[in-house]
C-alpha cells in the first residue's frame, strides 16, 4: 500500500525521525520525504511517502504516529494534524491513528 502523509506546522523532518527511529516502523516500512517542488523556499517539508508491505507493518504505523501527536500534545499543549492519502481516501490522523489507517488498508487495499 502507498501512503502519503501530510503534517501542519512543519514537522515533517520530526515525523520523518521519529517514524525511522521506530523499529516497528522504520525497518519495514520504506519512508521519503516528498519533493518540495520548484518555487518553495526554506529546507523543511511537511509531505511524507510510504510504501506499507503489509497490514502489520500498517498497524505499527498508526501506532507511532498516534505516539508522536500525543507526544507533541504532551510537550507543546497542541497536537499537529497529520493527513493521511491512500488514493483519493484523504483521512486526519490523531490518537487513533491506528484506528484510522486499517480503515484506510480497507478502503484502499494492501
Amino acid at each position: 500500500m502507498e501512503l502519503t502523509v501530510r503534517i501542519d506546522e512543519e514537522l515533517g523532518a520530526e515525523l520523518y525521525e521519529w517514524l525511522v527511529g521506530d523499529p516497528g516502523v522504520g525497518g519495514t516500512v520504506k519512508i521519503s520525504p516528498a519533493d518540495a517542488g520548484a518555487g518553495t523556499m526554506g529546507t523543511g517539508f511537511d509531505v511524507l511517502n510510504l510504501v506499507i508491505p503489509n497490514l502489520i507493518a500498517l498497524s505499527s504505523l498508526g501506532v507511532s504516529i498516534a505516539q508522536f501527536v500525543d507526544g507533541r500534545r504532551r510537550s507543546t499543549g497542541s497536537a499537529p494534524e497529520i493527513r493521511a492519502e491512500a488514493g483519493s481516501t484523504v483521512v486526519v490522523l490523531g490518537a487513533d491513528a491506528e484506528d484510522v489507517l486499517r480503515r484506510l488498508a480497507e478502503e484502499g487495499g494492501s
